[in-house]
């Protein structure tokens, strides 16, 4: 089985090398690695070329011509992997050095298998502990666990968003269904819903990364108490909204006439549209979500991570 590594950088001069040296270090190294540059304006690229020389296997770095974005920057890389998995990596993180070992166990012990995510441990700028995990950032409970593994993940995933893909692995023959990636979608949010519904998921308990908060990251992992939650709800909440809609609609028309792909599937992700569309179009004036909110608590839309009355009261606060 061959493993490639697909690393994305931008102005990452601060924490790459370390995250590089964590990589180099891996019990079971690589196979190829893919490092492509979104335009730093900063010492990254040259860190990055500096440590392609002198590795023991092969690097490949690119560099845009113009900024692509985090998202379709991840796009372009993963194109250019070679291998049978695909192994996603942030430039601020550290990983654990039987990272990819783990990973290629997992594989190895099913070919229903898809994608393989791990816990991670959440630290600061100065890889201090910040007391809890990536998991328990977002929620991603024991029992939500169980379903992901039990192949329940489609339907969990269309409506929440619980993988990051700085801890995330896939077969790279998935790629025909997975790219190109919608525009405004997150990356790893669309690789682990669509790879949901055709194949199997996998969670490592074990924190396999050290997860780096540090004031610039493109996605974070604060833990938020339900204060800080309906804070939050006020002020992006709806973005929020508008971009899983957008995914769920997206799955729709990308998984429709795929093989293996069943009608009960396509419909789950047609109801997850419909409801996450209602939500993102509430009217401004609080007053006046009532009677819409209601509807789709009756109808039992609201599930997920904020389900039931929480979900439907969240909405009450949510900004416009």
């Amino acid at each position: 089985m061959r493993l490639c590594v697909a690393l994305c950088t931008y102005d990452g001069a601060a924490f790459v090398a370390e995250q590089l040296e964590s990589i180099a270090r891996q019990s079971r190294l690589p196979d190829d690695m893919v490092v492509r540059d979104d335009g730093s304006a900063d010492d990254t690229l040259e860190i990055v070329r500096d440590f392609a020389r002198a590795a023991s296997f092969p690097v490949r770095v690119e560099r845009n011509e113009r900024n692509l974005g985090y998202a379709r920057n991840f796009e372009e890389t993963i194109a250019q992997c070679e291998g049978d998995v695909i192994v996603l990596s942030d430039q601020d993180d550290l990983w654990h050095p039987e990272k990819l070992a783990w990973l290629e166990e997992r594989f190895a012990a099913s070919s229903r298998l898809g994608l393989v995510c791990s816990d991670a441990m959440v630290v600061d700028a100065q890889l201090r502990p910040l007391g809890y995990s990536l998991w328990s950032a977002v929620q991603l409970t024991k029992e939500k666990r169980q379903r992901l593994r039990a192949g329940d993940g489609f339907r969990l995933l269309l409506r929440e968003q619980y993988l990051t893909g700085a801890t995330m692995a896939f077969r790279a023959d998935l790629r025909p269904l997975l790219l190109p990636i919608p525009s405004g979608v997150p990356h790893d949010g669309w690789i682990a819903l669509l790879t949901a519904a055709v194949a199997d998921l996998d969670l490592i308990e074990e924190p396999l990364i050290q997860y780096r908060q540090h004031g610039q990251n493109q996605i974070g992992a604060r833990r938020r108490r339900r204060r800080e939650f309906y804070r939050w709800a006020q002020s992006e909440g709806m973005s929020a909204l508008h971009a899983l809609a957008g995914q769920a609609e997206a799955a729709v028309e990308r998984l429709h006439g795929w093989p293996g792909v069943s009608a009960g599937t396509l419909a789950l992700a047609a109801q997850a549209a419909r409801h996450l569309s209602v939500r993102a179009q509430l009217p401004a004036r609080r007053f006046a979500r009532i009677l819409p909110i209601a509807r789709e608590l009756v109808r039992g839309g609201y599930q997920g991570k904020y389900g039931g009355l929480q979900g439907g009261f969240s909405d009450l606060v949510i900004g416009k």
